[in-house]
């Protein structure tokens, strides 16, 4: 279910973004098909590559610092730019206690 949420939720950005840089709708549309069909062939390639355990963990450990790179770097400091003090305040206190979150379910993982 997760996954299909967010597939779907991927669909839209891609016709969002496509019709916003003044793409056809035959165009966009094309685009989304390729967007259907990209976690399938996810799937297929599985099956015919093995990637090892230790390339794996240098990987997504590689996309993770990436991915938290962005969040810190650019999307939390656009956040608390456009909020007023007492937002912002709100908006530090709600990312410590994400953050809280995320340790407590690492902790209860392990």
């Amino acid at each position: 279910l997760a996954v299909i949420a967010h597939d779907f939720s991927d669909g839209l950005n891609t016709v969002t973004l496509m019709l916003r840089h003044r793409n056809s709708t035959r165009r966009a549309l094309a685009m989304l098909v390729v967007d259907a069909l990209a976690p399938l062939a996810g799937v297929l390639l599985t099956l015919a590559i093995t990637i090892p355990p230790f390339q794996l963990m240098v990987y997504l450990g590689f996309f993770a610092g990436f991915l938290l790179y962005i969040g810190v770097s650019d999307i939390l400091p656009e956040a608390h730019s456009r909020a007023g003090p007492g937002v912002a305040a709100k908006l530090i206190a709600l990312t410590c206690c994400g953050a809280a979150f995320v340790w407590l379910v690492v902790r209860q993982s392990a």
